[in-house]
């Protein structure tokens, strides 16, 4: 009789051991099963058959490491797990190491730039400088260390913490002198609700800015290589181009000419806003310039205006449609160049491609190419 319980036992026990794995099994998400002819996700289809034979590339990555410009093919890796900065020639074998104390990398890319002498690398809430050819260290500098940004003879970094001491000490974009280490210039940026966007440099000018707010607020500011605080706009910049010593940059929703002293000549407003923007400025042989303006993030085509450079008067305006996609979720990349007396407007999203050519006097379009299903 014992025998017979402890039987059935088991067998109850074994049958609650096989519910709670089908359970367990049926609630976790199913892999994907590759189908048997796809390529690897990493490589286009039209590529495949070649890239098969390839070997493999070593690789790297533009937000943790940077090309030496010296010809040599080397690069400065952070290695982020072994704390360290790494030079690497071309065929992945280590020129030099450097362990350096504190956390390497982080979040707010560029982590390390390189010019021919030094590579300048995010560390332990500072940066550190190692000389290119031996690894030792040059010079270091606590302070700001996000968004790297090396121009000629100046390092320049930005502040993206959100720590509770950034409303006591403030937030600040720093440029140092790349050879030595001293401090070039200071400027203050906004403290609350301001994270920056890697650094760019348009027509002389570094440009520090946040993305818009979906209603519209921003913050960007124009700076020259003297620290001075050239212009402040609160919404995104999206392109900044040199007209003798004036400026004429391209916003989320306007176009606007500023002087010599940074003050605003014209402001020319797009028909309407774009939030996360992208867009640029084609100048004309006759003088006049082509704005372009559209959404980074959605499927709304492509603004143009041609502008009377002296003035920022419309000679016309065209909007170049979208694809008709529906849905929020979307990439597009546009751009306009000079062919002729044509302008080209392309755009490549995620649903497709179009390109429209517009007469350069008139703004009448000559006609529109478009291939829907194509994946950018």
């Amino acid at each position: 009789m014992k025998w017979r319980l402890l039987i059935v036992a088991c067998g109850i026990g074994a049958l609650v051991v096989a519910v709670a794995l089908l359970i367990f099994r049926l609630g976790r998400p199913a892999a994907p099963r590759p189908h048997a002819s796809d390529p690897p996700p990493e490589i286009a289809a039209a590529e495949f058959p070649a890239a098969a034979l390839t070997p493999a590339r070593i690789p790297h990555d533009s937000e943790t490491d940077a090309v030496f410009p010296d010809g040599s093919g080397d690069w400065a890796v952070i290695d982020s797990d072994g704390g360290r900065v790494v030079r690497t020639g071309p065929g992945g074998e280590v020129r030099w190491a450097t362990p350096l104390a504190g956390h390497v990398g982080g979040v707010r890319w560029p982590h390390v730039v390189a010019d021919t002498d030094r590579a300048y690398v995010r560390n332990a809430r500072g940066v550190t400088v190692l000389d290119a050819r031996t690894g030792k260290v040059a010079w270091r500098s606590p302070g700001p260390e996000d968004r790297l940004l090396l121009s000629g003879d100046l390092l320049l970094a930005a502040d993206c913490c959100c720590w509770d001491d950034v409303e006591r000490t403030g937030r600040w974009l720093v440029a140092w002198r790349a050879t030595t280490g001293e401090e070039a210039f200071r400027v203050a940026l906004p403290v609350k609700d301001f994270d920056p966007l890697p650094i760019k440099e348009n027509a002389g000018l570094f440009l520090v800015q946040d993305n818009d707010s979906p209603g519209g607020r921003g913050a960007a500011l124009l700076i020259d290589r003297a620290g001075r605080v050239f212009h402040r706009f609160d919404r995104q910049v999206v392109a900044v181009a040199a007209c003798g010593d004036d400026r004429v940059v391209v916003t989320s929703r306007d176009v606007v000419r500023l002087g010599a002293d940074g003050r605003v000549l014209w402001t020319t407003p797009f028909p309407t806003r774009c939030w996360i923007a992208g867009g640029g400025l084609v100048l004309l042989p006759a003088g006049d310039m082509v704005a372009y303006l559209y959404g980074r993030i959605s499927d709304g085509g492509v603004q143009v205006m041609r502008l009377d450079l002296a003035s920022g008067q419309k000679v016309w305006e065209v909007w170049c449609l979208g694809l008709g996609v529906g849905h929020s979720k979307y990439h597009q990349d546009a751009q306009a160049a000079l062919e002729g007396h044509k302008l080209v407007v392309t755009s490549r999203g995620s649903s497709g491609i179009f390109v429209e050519a517009l007469d350069v006097e008139t703004g009448k379009s000559f006609g529109r190419w478009v291939s829907r299903g194509i994946k950018d």
